[in-house]
C-alpha cells in the first residue's frame, strides 16, 4: 500500500503555499478540485483507515489523499470573493 499525498498544510508547504500572495495562492488552488489545501489530520485519517480492520482486504493499491489533484481536473468551486 502506498498513500499519495498532495499539498498538505504543514511546515514548509504551508509557508510557501500560503505565503506567496493571494493571486499565486488562488492559482495553485485552481488545480485542486476541492479548492483547498489538505490538513495533516486528513492524511492521518487515510493512514488509520489502512491500519484498521476496514482495510483488511485492501492490497497493492495507491490511496490518493490529494483533494483530487491527481485527476488533473481544475477546481469548479464558485468563488464568493469580490476581488
Amino acid at each position: 500500500m502506498l498513500i499519495v499525498i498532495g499539498f498538505t498544510l504543514s511546515g514548509t508547504v504551508a509557508y510557501y503555499v500560503l505565503g506567496t500572495g493571494t493571486a499565486e495562492h488562488r492559482a495553485k488552488l485552481s488545480h485542486i478540485p476541492l479548492a483547498r489545501i489538505g490538513r495533516p489530520d486528513e492524511v492521518v485519517g487515510a493512514v488509520l483507515f489502512l491500519l484498521g480492520a476496514e482495510a483488511s482486504y485492501v492490497t497493492g493499491s495507491l490511496l490518493y489523499a490529494d483533494g483530487g489533484y491527481s485527476c488533473g481536473i481544475p477546481s469548479y468551486r464558485v468563488s464568493t470573493s469580490t476581488e
